[in-house]
């Protein structure tokens, strides 16, 4: 399992999930359900509820971006 923190403060964090033996890719976020995820198109689709949400947000997108760049 790869797991890369996307944001992070003193109230929760907001990480993707990458488990290669299944190709499952999701993100979560903290404080929740361990079972609380979603997938990465509902992630894309949302409009963010605070601003660790929306940092969460760019910084996926700009992982995306480096990814096709590369």
């Amino acid at each position: 399992m790869m797991i890369c923190v996307l944001a992070e403060d003193a109230r929760g964090y907001w990480r993707v999930v990458f488990e290669p033996e299944n190709l499952h890719l999701y993100v979560e976020s903290a404080p929740s359900d361990p079972a609380d995820w979603m997938s990465i198109d509902d992630f894309l689709a949302r409009i963010p509820r605070d601003e660790l949400h929306k940092q969460a947000l760019e910084r996926l997108l700009e992982r995306i971006a480096r990814a096709f760049l590369s």
